[in-house]
């Protein structure tokens, strides 16, 4: 999982690459798909992650299922054995494999992976685009984006007509990487496919599925776990008086 979660953080520092603009209803596409995102109160969805050794393997190297549920500016995500809880004042991170339990200041980040931080800023892939190829099939639509610089070569997208909900985001790697688990093998351009599904917009998610009371309780004024992660490690990096 570390290398999937090393892809990510990838793909999180390509979206923030700036160039030139072009392809006007590309770019009225990718607005549209900001939208759906930005606007929706609340929303869910599974995704799968699928991490490939080269740009046309057809055995994945690696998978991973995680979940996210977001409302306004709390989200809930979890990545295999690992669970973040975000709010506008905490950032809790759960590692049930390590048994640690992490709580810190909203603008703290636990290795938090936010599906807003590609969905929500894909104008940016036309700002480094050099081609894009578009094409329709049935009710899905797909953006081939091809790109002049950053760490991705080509991006390809692909969504619901009418809802602009993404279903599938593929990135071919620009960069020679070794994916092997200990790092013994030939290194090679991957391919990281990441698949959408079960996605419900709109709906009302019950502030509760957002506490950190899901898993921490106050004793005298200080953070202890629930009887239920009684065995795990608490680590509170909270500033004085805001415990």
């Amino acid at each position: 999982m570390k290398t999937i979660k090393a892809a990510l953080l990838l793909v999180c520092f390509f979206t923030q690459q700036v160039c030139l603009m072009q392809a006007q209803d590309a770019k009225t596409d990718f607005v549209n798909l900001n939208k759906a995102y930005h606007n929706t109160k609340g929303m869910s969805m599974n995704m799968r992650y699928s991490l490939f050794e080269n740009h046309v393997a057809l055995k994945p190297q690696e998978q991973v299922n995680a979940i996210v549920k977001r409302s306004g500016e709390y989200v809930y995500y979890k990545l295999e054995n690992v669970e973040f809880v975000h709010t506008p004042k905490y950032n809790l991170m759960v590692n049930h494999q390590l048994k640690r339990i992490m709580l810190g200041e909203h603008t703290m980040q636990f290795e938090l992976w936010d599906e807003i931080n590609y969905t929500s800023k894909l104008d940016e892939y036309l700002k480094i685009c050099s081609k894009n190829v578009y094409s329709e099939n049935g009710n899905t639509a797909t953006y081939d984006l091809y790109l002049n610089k950053g760490q991705y070569s080509r991006v390809k997208i692909v969504f619901e007509k009418k809802t602009y909900m993404i279903q599938q985001m593929v990135f071919f790697s620009n960069v020679d990487q070794d994916i092997t688990s200990d790092r013994s093998g030939k290194k090679s351009k991957i391919r990281l496919e990441i698949n959408f599904s079960n996605v419900q917009a709109g709906i009302k998610i019950p502030e509760k599925e957002f506490s950190i009371q899901n898993y921490l309780d106050k004793s005298k004024d200080k953070y202890v776990c629930k009887p239920a992660y009684s065995g795990y490690k608490l680590d509170v990096q909270l500033l004085s008086g805001k415990k």
